[in-house]
């Protein structure tokens, strides 16, 4: 089930980021609105339950509140431009990483690091700011899926139609929710009209080091 969301708000967001002026500060300012906003899409379709809260002018109100347990795993590097943003909408939430190590001549992804706390009976929230034809969320669901969560659900800055049809086809249970995006992939994999998401965040000119 994909989510698509988008209003003028996100839309003058999206220009930042597909802007090739902007600065780094306001890329990752951009990217941190667009996942807190995207957070609280999420936290809508969550189980809620009625709380009341006493007030100074009446004895009590009543309140909506999220009574899962809510697990965020962020994709390394790409998706934590968004992390801070999704964690305002879920203050309390464990967090986990799995960083994934992309193979752009052959097209293929593998897990090269994972931290992941306790998912059993949880909401799981995977995180990643362009989801640009799923090989490295697919390479993800095979570490979260046998460990039991209640529910996995994708919250990208982006999707290509692409990756929605691959996710959809892996399994249908699993929820997207993300902003329109141009389909279109080059050769390699990459998405066009595209924002360079984690360069544009943390710089691209860079070596590993082990």
């Amino acid at each position: 089930m994909a989510s698509i969301t988008t209003n003028t708000y996100l839309t003058k967001q999206v220009s930042i980021l597909r802007n090739p002026t902007t600065t780094q500060e306001a890329f990752r300012k951009s990217m941190k609105k667009i996942g807190k906003y995207l957070g609280f899409k999420v936290a809508e379709d969550l189980f809620v339950k009625i709380t009341t809260v006493p007030t100074l002018l009446v004895d009590f109100s009543y309140h909506k509140l999220v009574t899962e347990n809510v697990v965020v795993i962020a994709i390394v590097r790409s998706g934590l431009p968004l992390l801070n943003g999704v964690l305002k909408a879920f203050p309390e939430a464990d967090v986990g990483f799995i960083s994934i190590k992309r193979y752009t001549k052959d097209r293929f992804s593998l897990i090269s690091y994972r931290e992941v706390p306790d998912l059993s009976g949880k909401i799981v929230i995977i995180v990643d700011s362009v989801i640009k034809n799923a090989d490295g969320i697919l390479e993800a669901f095979k570490i979260i899926k046998p460990l039991n969560p209640k529910r996995i659900i994708i919250l990208g800055a982006f999707c290509s139609t692409q990756s929605v049809k691959r996710i959809n086809e892996y399994d249908k249970e699993i929820s997207m929710c993300f902003i329109p995006m141009n389909p279109l992939l080059n050769e390699l994999g990459y998405m066009l009209i595209g924002t360079g998401d984690a360069d544009r965040a943390f710089g691209a000119d860079r070596k590993s080091v082990v």
